[in-house]
Order: structure tokens, then sequence, then C-alpha cells
């Protein structure tokens, strides 16, 4: 303590910590110094160091607060004047050049407030600053940070209350509901001495009083009442924080501990559960002292061994339990136990085979539990019989390696088989063939006609290749509709060709599946070696790999495995491997992505009029090896292997951030246009997806326009069509993209809100020279008209298109003719020059 009364900087930082400040203020984004009455430097948070740029704590503590300052001196009489007003009791606030520790200048916001202590007495000054170009993403984190408080209040199992010294609540955590049924504006302003047990107020009131005059938290245990009038036990801990400005009362957390006091009564009746557990158990419990002898024995026991608890009890265990040939080693196994040894036996279960009074084998589990009172030991035993269960894993054990609807070998089964087969061909001359079966197209008989079928038509062709094989050879399920052949010793690769041959003779053969005759086809793969130890797994991927050949040249053919194949399917592996990356890297906002970055392009859609209305959004793939893909690459890709999904999700957040922007800075009534596969309608999320992306932007719902292909309108989806019910209560817009190359209908006009067709460029190009072309457009958009609908044509090219198609009555378009596709910066740069492409085609070709 200094001789004018004021406390040095360790004094100060233990009057901070009193007041309970020190973890609010170290979590802060703001940097926040604690400054001693004598202008120095006695605490600082870690945002201060950052802001200053200072490493370590020390370099600032006990520093004057004017080696801060660029241009303020301590001396200087306006600041003096400050100082004394903040000392005072006085609050300031400010901006301030100041100098980092490197010497670089810069202007910090600043507030300065009083801190008290308990009397009332200023001891130090708080000094809060922010860089003023930090403060949109401080408030950002100061708001995720509310929003963090507020979801742990609402979800926290705890309760957190503020009230005032006379017990007058003034806050309560909405936990409170949830714990106790009481809403906060139940107990808001109320008593809290009012919602105690009657029994526990007056003690708990001198305690607590107590407490908090000699200022130091509290925990103990009282009752609150519910709102049915029972009591529930709660743990509390309070502080008082009734000095602090933002607090202003104490605070309490309040854990339910209801359970716990109930447990102590739950305990008092344990022994005589426990004993009611022992005699109505199915399982054997036997009590056992160090010698090996019976001391406890239950019904359960009587029932699976067979002796009255009247003969084993005094007994030895191993006569009661054990054929006459295992006793001697059980002897000595308990023994070692009851020195000490063979500890494992008390640690976890273990299986042995027991005897019955009648001599019947009985495998049981035993858990052994050693009990020592004092000097002395016993042990207890459950013992169940497991006849059933090993029976069970028996059955199991088969299963596990067989196909449960056709009975062939699984994958498990086949694997084995291969290697057993490859390890026999390394010791001598001879020849492995594998065959990889695909059915063609048995999806459609699974959608069609339904799984029933589907597993009915797999039975039978199950059936059929074990027919077309020898008996030595091996017929497998690999999985779905897949099937994998070892032929071992088959000859050379004409004999494998002729199997081949033959089963797709046997296989093609009529089928009646669901009241329907079916021709069922499949498409085969071949590896074969002759010869050295090959991995059996990579003569299943060989012959995989060639089934897929198979399947491109027509199916219902089989293809011998050759390297070029390898090869080709290695580079759509690596393609499927670094989409993948490159979708999460997108989604994650990571640049320089080693398998390349997805980026959106936007082509305008214009008005013949004019104006730019909206824009499409359309995905760029920059392959780190291959340049830039056509969607036409990646795309199918992307819907093959179902990364359509999360790559659609960052086509739509993406494009839809980007055009509010433009909507709220150089175009207020931009539209955009976003293509939606069917892979997206048939999940769930989609509708889920869209609307939270719209909130988050501010994007209202009629500028968000999703393009859909005919074909994905028509899926007959029980999710599909719950998700454009989702989606149209949303209040998105929809068009029919590619509009006469599908399956076009009045159906899903009438069905669904479309609001725009788009014509397909196939029929745009012939437009000016074609009649039957033109005769089909203009059809398009008078239908379109007649039902309240806009007609968009894509692929416009040229001049003479966009003449041809306006005296149609076509009002919108895009194309080469006005813009390729173009990245944000550019469609900006475009938008800000306000140009009307409709009028000015060709502006930007």
């Amino acid at each position: 303590m200094s001789d004018e009364g004021n406390l040095d900087r360790d004094e100060v930082a233990a009057a901070l910590r009193g007041t309970g400040l020190v973890e609010g203020l170290e979590e802060l984004p703001q940097g926040a110094l604690v400054i001693a009455r004598d202008a120095t430097i006695a605490w600082c948070n870690s945002a201060a160091l950052s802001l200053l740029r200072y490493e370590h704590r020390e370099e600032l503590l006990g520093r004057p607060l004017s080696e801060l300052a660029a241009a303020t001196a301590l001396d200087d009489a306006a600041w003096q004047a400050q100082w004394e007003r903040l000392l005072a009791g006085d609050v300031w606030l400010g901006e301030i050049e100041t100098r980092t520790a490197d010497g670089e200048r810069g202007m910090l916001r600043v507030g300065r407030s009083p801190l008290r202590d308990r009397e009332g007495n200023v001891f130090a000054v708080l000094s809060l600053a922010s860089d003023p170009s930090e403060e949109f993403r401080a408030k950002a984190a100061l708001m995720a940070s509310e929003e963090r408080l507020r979801a742990l209040f609402q979800h926290s199992s705890d309760i957190a209350m503020v009230f005032r010294r006379s017990g007058r609540i003034i806050f309560v955590s909405p936990s409170v509901e949830r714990v106790v049924g009481w809403r906060p504006a139940d107990l808001i302003g109320k008593n809290g001495w009012d919602f105690l047990h009657p029994d526990d107020v007056a003690a708990d009131m001198a305690e607590v009083e107590a407490a908090l005059a000699a200022g130091r938290p509290i925990t103990r245990e009282w009752r609150m009442r519910r709102p049915d009038g029972t009591y529930a036990w709660f743990e509390q801990t309070l502080t008082d924080l009734s000095h602090v400005p933002a607090i202003g009362g104490v605070v309490g957390n309040f854990r339910d501990v209801t359970e716990r006091h109930l447990a102590d009564a739950a305990r008092r009746e344990s022994e005589v559960i426990l004993r009611r557990v022992i005699e109505e158990t199915s399982e054997a419990f036997l009590g056992i002292d160090r010698f090996g002898y019976v001391t406890e024995w239950n019904p359960a026991a009587e029932r699976i061994f067979g002796w009255a608890a009247s003969e084993a009890i005094g007994s030895e265990l191993a006569k009661l339990i054990l054929p006459e040939h295992d006793r001697q080693s059980f002897r000595r196994m308990f023994e070692e136990v009851v020195k000490g040894g063979a500890s494992h036996l008390l640690q976890q279960p273990f299986e042995m085979t027991a005897e019955s009074r009648s001599g019947r084998a009985l495998p049981v589990e035993v858990s052994v539990v050693q009990v020592t009172v004092g000097q002395s030991s016993h042990f207890r035993a459950f013992m169940r019989d497991i006849s059933d269960r090993k029976a069970i894993e028996e059955r199991l054990a088969h299963q596990a390696l067989t196909d449960a609807l056709t009975g062939l070998p699984n994958r498990v089964l086949l694997r084995d088989r291969l290697a057993r087969a490859v390890s026999r061909l390394s010791r001598r001359e001879g020849s492995v063939a594998v065959m990889f079966l695909d059915i063609d197209r048995f999806k459609l008989v699974n959608d069609g006609l339904g799984h029933d079928a589907g597993d009915e038509m797999l039975v039978e062709i199950a059936s059929r290749l074990h027919r077309a094989v020898r008996d030595t050879d091996t017929v497998a399920r690999y999985g779905g509709d897949e099937f994998v052949i070892v032929a071992e010793d088959s000859g050379g690769l004409e004999e494998v060709r002729a199997l081949a041959e033959r089963i797709l003779e046997i296989v093609s053969q009529p089928l009646v599946v669901a009241e329907r005759q079916l021709r069922p086809r499949v498409s085969i793969g071949i590896s074969l070696t002759l010869g050295g130890s090959p991995a059996p797994d990579d003569l299943v991927r060989d012959a995989d790999i060639a089934m897929y050949r198979a399947k491109e040249r027509g199916g219902h053919r089989a293809e011998v495995f050759e390297a070029v194949m390898e090869s080709r399917a290695i580079v759509r592996f690596e393609l499927e491997r670094d989409l993948a990356q490159a979708v999460a890297a997108s989604n994650r906002r990571r640049e320089n992505d080693p398998a390349g970055t997805l980026r959106i392009h936007y082509q305008p859609i214009v008005s013949f009029d004019g104006p730019i209305l909206g824009v499409e959004a359309l995905v760029r793939w920059e392959h780190p090896r291959y340049g830039l893909m056509s969607p036409l690459e990646f795309i199918p890709l992307a819907e093959e292997t179902g990364l359509i999904v999360p790559l659609g999700q960052f086509v739509l957040e993406e494009s839809v951030r980007q055009v509010a922007e433009w909507r709220r800075t150089v175009s207020p009534d931009l539209s955009l246009s976003v293509n939606v596969s069917a892979h997206q309608l048939d999940g769930r999320d989609l509708a889920a997806l869209v609307e939270s992306v719209l909130a988050e932007t501010g994007l209202e719902p009629d500028a968000l326009c999703l393009e859909l292909t005919e074909s994905a309108l028509l899926r007959d989806s029980g999710n599909g069509a719950d998700t454009l019910g989702d989606l149209r209560r949303l209040g998105v817009r929809f068009a029919v993209d590619d509009f006469g190359t599908g399956y076009s209908s009045l159906v899903y006009l009438r069905r669904f809100p479309v609001q725009l067709v788009k014509l397909d460029r196939s029929f745009v190009s012939g437009v000016p020279t074609s009649p039957q072309d033109a005769a089909i457009v203009s059809a398009v958009i008078d239908l379109a008209h007649a039902l309240g609908m806009a007609a968009v044509a894509e692929g416009i090219e040229t001049s003479e298109q966009r003449a041809a198609l306006a005296s149609l009555g076509c009002e919108l378009g895009q194309g080469y003719l006005w813009s390729r596709p173009l990245p944000g910066d550019e469609i900006t740069a475009l938008l800000e020059a306000g140009s009307e492409l409709g009028s000015t085609p060709a502006a930007l070709s």
C-alpha cells in the first residue's frame, strides 16, 4: 500500500479477482486493461496483448499508461483532468492514437470506467479498447457468444438465477421450466424464499446471509417447491456480485440432486432387493468359502444343476458341478485364486463346461467376485446356462459365411476360398478364373415390380448360376445384384469364355416374376491367372473392371480384363476422389485444395427489351491436372456417386449469398436460377436447406427459382413430392429445364406452381430455318402464356435466333449472343455499369 492509500499492482490484481470479473474479461474480444490509481497497468487480458502486439503480460504490467499513447502524456492538463474525473467515478469514451510494441501508430476506440471494491471505493480504472476496423467482426463474435450463452441457459440441466440480497428474483434461466416446471415469468419479481420448503427457510436465510456478509461464495443443499406442490432437492452455489453493474445481485447456480437423495433411501432397501434378485434370478448364484465349499445356493442353481440347496450347502463345489476328470485341475486353479494368482478369473466373465447331477454337460458363463471382510475372504459366483446361446452362435457362424437370401457363400467366405485357390496355385501348375456378374437393369425390376420380385429374381439366378458351373467351383453373392464365380483349374482363356457363354445362355432363359415373364440379362467380367501368386482382391477388382466394360458395350456379354481397362478405371476413380475432395473443400470455403477448386459462374438471363432480369448459377471445376473441366464430364459422375447432393448444396449456398449481395448493392430486382437434381429432391433436407439459406442471407423467396428437369418432376417419389410441397410453401419459384426433351406432360404443369418454361437449345438453334422447330417453339410459348408462365429460350447465339424467338412471343433469353457464363466479379462490373444486354447483344461475347 502506498503512502497515498493507493493499491500497488499486486493488490489491484487481487482486488480485481475478488470482483469475479477476471474470467469474463479474459474472454472478451476487446482488449482489457486494469489501470491502478497511479496510472500504471496492473492487469491485462489476452486480447490486449494481441491488440498492442506484446507477447507476454510481463511486458505490459507495471508500465505507465502514457507509454502506450502516441501523442498524449500524463502531465497534459486535459488528460490529467480526465483521469481525475475517472477516479472520481466518471466514465469516458473516445478514440486514442496509440503506439504498439513494434512502434507502429494506430487509432483505437477506448472506453474507460472506474472499478469499485465492496465498500464502493474506486481502486482502479477498467479500459476497454478495440480496433474500429475490427468492430464489425467483434459485434458478430459478441452476438455469437450471446447466442451460445442463450443456448447454454436453454439446454443446461442446471438453473442460473440472479436475485437481490432481499431475496427478490431479477433473472432466471429458461431451463427452470424444464427442470422444475416454473416458467421464468412465474419467478421473476417474486421472493425466492417463498419457494423453499418451510422447514429450510430460517436456517438457510441465516447461513446465506452470514456467508454473503463475509464475502465468500456458499454451497449448500435445499428444497425448492414445484408447481404441483412437491419438492425437489437442489445443490446451490451462490456468489454475491451485487457490486458488478452488469449483474447487480447474487448469482446462484442450482443443480437438481433429487435423485441423489432418493438414492440414499434406495440403498437402504438394496439388501432386500439383492436378496430378492438372487432368489428370483434365472442365473445360478453360489457362495463359496476359501476352501472351495458352497455357502449359498439359490433356486436357479437347484434348477440348473439338479442339487437341492440342503444338499449343496456344505459340499465341495468341484464335486457338485464338474466331471471327475476336471476336478483336480479346478482345485489347483481355485487355490491359485485364493492365493492372489489367476486374477483374470476375477476381472471378467469366462466360459467353462460344467456337469449337472444327471451327468449332462452344461456350457456355462461364470462371473466371480471376491469379498474380503477383515482378514478373511470368500467368493460369490453367478453361473449362466449358455446352451441356447452356443447353439445360436453355431447358427450365426454359418450365417456369417452365407447369404441369407440365396444361401450362397457371401463375400467373407468367397475371399477365403479364393485365397486358398491362389495359395494352391502358387505350389503347382493350374489356373484360377474369377467372373464378376451384375444383373443388367435390375433396378427397374426393384422399382417397377417391388423388392419381393427383385428377391425372387436373385434367388432364381443364383440357382441357375449354381447349375451352370462345376461342383468344385464357387458361386458367391457379392452384394446387391452382384455375383462372383471362382473356377479353379478351369483351363485356358477359351475354356473360360465358353463357360461365360454357357452362363449367359442359362441365365437368360425366360423367368416369371410377379406374374410377368422376364428374360434376365447379366454382364460378366473375367480375370484369369495361369500361375504365380496374385492378390485375391486384385483378381476380383480386375473382373469388376471388365464387367463395367461389358456394360458399356451394351450388357449381356462377357469381357476379359485388359491392362488398359485398369488405367481407365483408375482415372475414373481419381476423378471421383478429387471431386469428393473438391466438394468438401468448397463447402469448407478452403482455397488451393489439391483436388482443384469449384467455382460458380453466372450467365445473365435478359429481357429482349433490354435489362438483365436474373442470372443462372453454373458450377465450374478447375482440376489441378486436367484443367477447366466441362460440367458434362463431372456432373454425371456426381449424380452416379451421390456427390451431387453436397455439390448442389455448395452451389445453392454460394449463389444465394452472391445474389443477395447484388440485390442489396447494385440490382435490387435481380433473380437467381439454380439447377436442382432428382437426387436432391429424394432427400428431405432440400427444403430445410433452402429455408436456412434464405433466412441467413435475407434473399426473398420469390427471387429464387429452382430449375428441375421434366423427369425429376415426374418421379413418383414420396420424398420428392413432399419436398416440392415444402418448397412451394416457402414461396420459391419453379422452372422446367430443357422443356420438350424429356417426358413433356401437362400433368406436372397443373400439379406444381411452375412459373417458367425453359426451351431447350436443340429447338432454339433451328427456329430461324426449320418450320418444324418454329412450330414447336411457338406452341410451347403459347402454352406457357395460357398457363400464366413465362418462356425462357436457352442457347441463343445469333441475332437471327433472337429475332425469330421475339416474333414468336418469347420474352426472355440467355446465351452466348449476350454473354457466356462469367465469374462473380465480372457480373458485378456488368451490373454496376447498368448495361442493358437485351438491347445490346454480344456485349460480352
